[in-house]
């Protein structure tokens, strides 16, 4: 049988058939978006929300003119550092009946978002980009090939009054692009009804209410904090603090600093939030996390070992494990599809390592080797899981290994029509995992799973086995690379891992050490020999805007020998003279 969830009800009285009509059903509404900066705090209400994004539509609306022929609508791209702008534009973008389409915003100084930028704009076509008056020249430069215009976000400050008669609506609410984990970005064209759906479903699954309050440091062109940062706040007409995620990266204690001030009752990040967190903040008497309900972690492998350390760190500053919401989402679903119930607390579970090579998931008894995972909890109102073979079929049984496979409201359409049989099997999401007890354990990537001796291995759970093995290494930082071998044979094993980055300029010697505890923790705890290990400064690794690692990036990396670091043999031997730094 599938996991499904409930049948979904109506939270507003008179439910919203668009994002405009939820725009202006907040005029009199009483939340906001606050913008907490080095700099200072700066505050939008939702009742001055229409009125802004209204005239920064009429002057879209004169500078964009009407749709190219043949093209139904606009899709623009925004490029915008400022969270009150990038929200203001969005919904501007919105009433013109155009598609806004996230971007990232460091394009001057982080080649990565250089490159997905470009990306984005060969895919989405867009007529315009709205960017910072002050990033204008470098787009400039970095979209030279691309057939586009750029429009300073300053110049909206020209235009005065609504004209209403400029506003329509269009059937697509936005454009998402996928983080990339996998392949290159893919655009995923997120309804009106796919976004409308998942605020319903995530305001009960979350219990969000009018009181609540949250404050987040996600950048809003990813999904998460797009849909848990600009969305979720104004469907519920709650006040939504927002933080600068290069400042969290460099002084993570904002982001505790911020629950506090704020008395925050929601929280959402990935994984590498909360261990940076637990890592790097030492002194926590000053804070106060006793508001906090929620604390939701997604956008990549959940650690047992995260959700403990970061509830030891903040446990005397008024934390409680039960505020954490292990919860699954991706891109295609517009964000959510399995959460932890607001009531429970997470479910950490010991399954058998043996089981989990096998390809059947069962509990971990007295004398068996354990591996922990989370349960994802189960899926939103409306929702459908279900874990599917190769062929196809369905794998009824609790604890059957396969694809997960969804369907529900919130699932984009365009997207699920193209995989296999989608009308009867929903869209298959390319995770493995299992049903345990009506929730949802994931495994991994299914493209990432690799067989040696006939049994099943799993990155994440080795990823996470390395991190471990010494603490001069990064948490989240590390890479399990299955080379191909001959035929006939398994696959080689190569593990690249990240050293934290008070630790970048280890002498050989110690870079030498680390790679024998990897090798022998690999051994020990999963019987598998490695060809190499690769020691490298932090940084190195490639990952997704969300903190994931990008194992295909890792894996073109070594392929074409840009890995300048010692690389170690199995037996923690250098195959190469140099300094880690």
């Amino acid at each position: 049988m599938p996991l499904t969830g409930r049948g979904v009800r109506t939270l507003l009285g008179a439910a919203p058939a668009n994002l405009a009509e939820l725009l202006k059903a907040r005029q009199s509404a009483e939340g906001a978006y606050v913008s907490v900066t080095a700099t200072g705090t700066r505050r939008l209400a939702y009742n001055q929300l229409y009125e802004r994004a209204g005239a920064m539509a009429t002057w879209l609306a004169q500078e964009t003119g009407d749709p190219p022929q043949g093209r139904e609508a606009h899709a623009i791209v925004l490029t915008l550092a400022d969270p009150l702008e990038f929200v203001t534009a969005f919904f501007a973008v919105a009433l013109i009946g155009a598609v806004p389409v996230p971007g990232p915003t460091r394009v001057d100084a982080r080649p990565g978002h250089k490159a997905r930028l470009v990306n984005i704009v060969k895919a989405s076509r867009p007529a315009f980009v709205i960017a910072d008056d002050d990033r204008t020249g470098a787009l400039r430069e970095a979209l030279d090939q691309c057939d586009v215009t750029i429009l300073p976000i300053g110049q909206a400050a020209t235009s005065q009054g609504i004209d209403p008669a400029a506003f329509r609506v269009h059937p697509s609410c936005y454009e998402q692009y996928t983080s990339g984990s996998v392949s290159v970005p893919k655009p995923i064209v997120i309804s009106q009804e796919n976004v409308l759906a998942q605020l319903r479903q995530a305001a009960e699954a979350f219990g969000e209410t009018h009181d609540s309050v949250s404050v987040n440091w996600v950048p809003l062109y990813h999904d998460m904090g797009l849909v848990t940062s600009v969305l979720r706040p104004l469907w519920s007409d709650y006040t939504s603090v927002l933080l600068d995620a290069f400042h969290f990266v460099r002084e993570p204690h904002i982001w505790p600093a911020a629950l506090t001030d704020w008395r925050a009752t929601h929280t959402s990040a990935p994984d590498f939030g909360y261990a940076l967190c637990a890592r790097k903040v030492t002194d926590v008497s000053s804070y106060d996390l006793s508001a906090l309900r929620v604390a939701r972690n997604a956008g990549e492998p959940i650690r047992p070992a995260t959700l403990h350390a970061f509830t030891d760190r903040f446990a005397s500053a008024g934390f409680r494990f039960s505020a954490f919401k292990p919860s699954y989402g991706l891109a295609e679903a517009t964000l959510t599809v399995t959460a932890c119930r607001p009531e429970d607390p997470p479910k950490i579970i010991e399954f058998s390592a043996t089981s989990l090579r096998s390809g059947r998931a069962a509990p971990a008894h007295d004398g068996d080797q354990a591996t922990a995972l989370v349960s994802c909890g189960p899926p939103l109102r409306d929702t459908e899981v279900t874990i599917r073979d190769e062929s196809g079929s369905v794998l009824d049984g609790d604890g059957q290994i396969g694809e997960v496979h969804i369907a529900g409201p919130q699932v984009a359409a365009d997207r699920a029509a193209q995989s296999r049989a989608a009308e009867h099997t929903g869209l298959g999401t390319g995770d493995l995992g299992f049903r345990w007890r009506g929730e949802l354990v994931l495994l991994g990537r299914s493209r990432d799973r690799f067989q040696v001796r006939g049994q099943n291995f799993y990155p994440s759970e080795i990823e996470d086995a390395v991190v471990a093995a010494d603490d001069r290494l990064r948490p989240g930082r590390a890479a399990v690379i299955a080379l191909p071998g001959a035929p006939h044979e398994s696959p080689s094993t190569v593990v690249l891992a990240e050293v934290a980055r008070e630790h970048t300029t280890l002498r050989q010697e110690a870079a030498a050490e680390i790679a024998r505890s990897i090798t022998r923790t690999v051994s020990r705890d999963f019987g598998l020999s490695l060809r190499e290990v690769a020691v490298l400064p932090a940084g190195t690794l490639p990952v997704t805007t969300s903190g994931k690692i990008r194992r295909e990036g890792c894996r073109s990396l070594l392929e074409q020998g840009l890995l300048t670091s010692p690389r170690y043999s199995g037996a923690g031997a250098p195959d190469r003279a140099s300094n880690v730094g």
